[in-house]
């Protein structure tokens, strides 16, 4: 008898528990696989490039860019929860930097990464904030969501215009949320 005609048959004769145990391990296993590739991607695309740009990028947006990059880290909480395949980074006006990293759901009960950075910040007694900066997968470019500009829009009516946003970190391309959000209702 083969291999797998021998784990197949083992299995049958498991319980629902076990079976549901050794399905569990199989997540974890094609998850940690993804997540050691991305790792070896990332280092391999993002080493250069970082230490090219030493010295000529701004050293807040490389410090919110360390800080969102030490919570990365995609990870299955249960069948029906993952979390961490974003991360960001919120830096308040009075120069502390929050992080946060996403969280989803099957029932849409997730929250962004940046959001997430911003509760973190609320939390921790502030509400006005500078920059914000998002390691999406692969560490591609993108803006803000429409509920995340959204929570900025409300939380800073009238002064959200200059909270600046990293757009691409690869290429250091920074916009306002006003230039993002240039006609919201709440103007």
């Amino acid at each position: 008898m083969n291999y797998e005609k021998y784990q197949k048959k083992q299995k049958q004769h498991l319980s629902s528990v076990d079976q549901y145990f050794l399905q569990t391990l199989d997540k974890l296993d094609a998850l940690a696989d993804w997540n050691d590739r991305y790792n070896r991607t990332m280092m391999y695309c993002h080493d250069k490039p970082l230490r090219w740009r030493e010295g000529t990028m701004d050293q807040i947006w490389i410090d919110m860019y360390n800080a969102a990059k030490n919570v990365l880290n995609a990870r299955i909480i249960s069948d029906y929860v993952t979390a961490g395949e974003v991360s960001a980074a919120v830096r308040s006006k009075s120069g502390k930097i929050y992080v946060g990293v996403c969280i989803d759901t099957c029932s849409t009960l997730g929250i962004c990464a940046e959001r997430n950075a911003i509760f973190n910040m609320i939390t921790n007694g502030e509400h006005e904030i500078d920059r914000v900066l998002c390691i999406p997968p692969n560490e591609g470019k993108g803006a803000p969501c429409g509920a995340c500009r959204e929570l900025m829009v409300q939380l800073m009516p009238g002064r959200y215009k200059e909270i600046e946003i990293m757009i691409d970190y690869s290429k250091d391309r920074v916009m306002k949320l006003g230039e993002l959000t240039p006609e919201w209702w709440i103007d």
